[in-house]
């Protein structure tokens, strides 16, 4: 079996938000072991991702700065603003 998107809808909610809340961001594949990989099948789900220093990720030298921290979690309050109001109420 392959691996299956997120909701296109979903995706294309949070890049929206990002957009307009000034963020920049791109779209990638995942089948890392996150919630939202296996949650997808169940209920619309995507995963947001922040940006960490030299791109080290998952070991113990990696480090995120503040801002980026701050700016993940306003576009995570953003996204689900938009959730809460509807926005994906259709799919």
């Amino acid at each position: 079996m392959g691996v299956a998107p997120f909701l296109p809808a979903g995706v294309d909610l949070a890049a929206r938000a990002a957009s307009e809340l000034g963020f920049s961001y791109r779209t990638m594949m995942t089948i890392a072991g996150h919630d939202s990989v296996n949650m997808k099948d169940v209920a619309p789900a995507i995963t947001l991702f922040v940006s960490s220093v030299a791109g080290i990720s998952h070991d113990e030298g990696e480090f995120t700065r503040d801002q980026d921290i701050c700016a993940g979690t306003e576009l995570l309050a953003e996204v689900v603003h938009r959730l809460m109001s509807g926005a994906l109420d259709d799919h």
